[in-house]
C-alpha cells in the first residue's frame, strides 16, 4: 500500500516522469530473409510490440517481443536482437519485475559493448540506473547513472545529459538528499534550455516540477513556487492531463502550507476535476483529502465531511490502509472543528487501527471491531 501524502505523491509522479524520459529508442527499418527465404520484417514486429506495450497488454508484446528475439538471433541481426532485448527489459520494468528487466538489460550492455556504441551504452545505463533506483539501491544507481552522464557528456547529446541529470536528482531525493536532488535538476534544466522548445518541453517540465518539490521538502515554500507556477505554463502547453492535474495539485500544497486555503482549494479543484475525467480513482482520493484540508482551514468543516465520505468509500475499495488511516485522521480533524469529540475520537481509534495494520499487518483488536464493521457498511459516523 502506498501512503497517501505528498511524499507518495511526488514518488509517483517521478516513476512516470522516469518512463517519459527514457530517451533512446532502437528502431532499426528494415527486413530480412530467413533460411527458407522467408521475409521476417522485423520493423513490423517491434511496432506491434510497441503499441501492445502502450495498451498495457504486456503478456501479448513479451510473446512477439520474444519471437522477434529468436529470429533476429538466428538471422544474426544483431541490430534487430538489441531491440527486442530492449523491449523485454522495458516490458519487465513497467510490470515492476526489475530483477528480470536487469537480467535483459545486462545482455544488451554486453552487445553495444562490443560494438563499442557509446550512445547505446548510455542510454541503457540510464534506464539499469532507474531500474537499481526502483530497487531502493540508491549508491549502484548513482553510480550507473554517473557513468551513462558521462558517456552522453563525452558525445555532447544535452537532451540526453538533461535526462540522466533528472534521474540523478530522483535518486539523490529518494535517498533524502534534496540539496545534491537540486543540484542534478538545476543542471538538467540548463541543459534542457540549450535545446529548441519542441524537443525539450517535456524535460524542461519535468525538471522544474522536481526542484519545486524538492524545495519543498525542505520547507522552502517560497523558492518552490516560481518553479512549480513555471513547470504549470509548461503543462498547459503540453496539455497531458496527468501531468498537469499534478502540477495543480503540487501547487495546492504549496498554498496550503503557507495558508492560503482559498487559493489551494481553487489549484485542487482543478486537479480533482481533471482526475475525475481521466477516471483514476487513486489521484481523486488522495486530492480529496488535500481538498478536504483546505475546506477545513477556511472553517468548513461540513463541506469537508461530505467530501472526505466520498473519497473515503474510493479508499475502501483501493484497500489502502494508509489512504484509510489518513482519511480517519481527517474526519477527526473535522468532527473536532464542528465540536463533536464523541466522534472525532471515533476516528482516532480507527486511524490508529489503519496506520497500525499498515505497518505490522495486526489482527484488528476487538475493542474496534465493531466499529470498524459499521466503518466499512456506511463509510461515515
Amino acid at each position: 500500500h502506498a501512503v497517501c501524502n505528498t511524499h507518495t505523491m511526488r514518488s509517483t509522479r517521478l516513476v512516470f516522469r522516469l518512463i517519459l524520459s527514457i530517451s533512446y529508442c532502437f528502431i532499426f527499418p528494415g527486413y530480412l530473409l530467413n533460411a527458407e527465404n522467408e521475409t521476417v520484417d522485423f520493423a513490423k514486429q517491434i511496432e506491434e510490440v510497441e503499441l501492445l506495450r502502450k495498451k498495457g497488454l504486456y503478456t501479448e508484446a513479451i510473446t512477439i517481443a520474444q519471437e522477434c528475439l529468436a529470429a533476429a538471433e538466428r538471422e544474426e541481426a544483431r541490430d534487430w536482437s538489441l531491440e527486442s532485448l530492449y523491449q523485454l527489459s522495458l516490458i519487465n520494468y513497467l510490470q515492476d519485475d526489475y530483477e528480470s528487466a536487469n537480467t535483459f538489460l545486462e545482455i544488451s550492455l554486453s552487445i553495444v559493448r562490443l560494438d563499442g556504441n557509446l550512445q547505446k551504452e548510455a542510454d541503457l545505463l540510464n534506464l539499469q540506473g532507474n531500474l537499481y533506483w526502483k530497487m531502493g539501491q540508491f549508491e549502484q544507481a548513482k553510480e550507473v547513472l554517473q557513468r551513462a552522464l558521462t558517456l552522453f557528456e563525452s558525445i555532447d547529446k544535452r537532451l540526453s545529459m538533461a535526462s540522466v541529470a533528472n534521474n540523478l536528482g530522483n535518486v539523490h531525493a529518494s535517498d533524502n538528499m534534496h540539496e545534491a536532488a537540486i543540484s542534478f535538476f538545476s543542471k538538467g534544466l540548463d541543459w534542457a534550455r540549450q535545446i529548441p522548445e519542441d524537443r525539450s518541453l517535456r524535460m524542461r517540465a519535468s525538471l522544474l516540477s522536481n526542484i519545486g518539490e524538492s524545495l519543498v521538502a525542505l520547507g522552502k515554500f517560497d523558492e518552490a513556487e516560481p518553479y512549480l507556477l513555471e513547470s504549470l505554463k509548461v503543462e498547459l502547453i503540453l496539455n497531458e492531463p496527468r501531468d498537469l492535474a499534478f502540477s495543480y495539485t503540487s501547487l495546492g500544497n504549496i498554498y496550503s502550507a503557507t495558508g492560503k486555503p482559498a487559493i489551494a482549494e481553487e489549484y485542487h479543484r482543478k486537479a480533482l476535476e481533471i482526475q475525475m475525467q481521466l477516471n483514476d480513482q487513486w489521484a481523486c482520493t488522495i486530492t480529496r483529502i488535500r481538498l478536504a484540508d483546505a475546506l477545513l482551514m477556511s472553517s468548513r468543516p461540513y463541506e469537508a465531511i461530505s467530501l472526505l465520505t466520498e473519497g473515503f468509500d474510493d479508499a475502501r475499495r483501493l484497500r489502502s490502509d494508509s489512504m484509510l488511516a489518513d482519511y480517519s485522521q481527517t474526519f477527526k480533524n473535522a468532527y473536532l472543528t464542528i465540536g463533536d469529540d464523541a466522534v472525532a475520537a471515533y476516528y482516532q481509534d480507527i486511524a490508529k487501527w489503519f496506520k497500525e495494520r499498515h505497518e505490522s499487518e495486526n489482527v484488528l483488536p476487538s475493542s474496534l471491531q465493531s466499529a470498524r464493521n459499521e466503518l466499512s457498511a456506511d463509510g461515515q459516523r
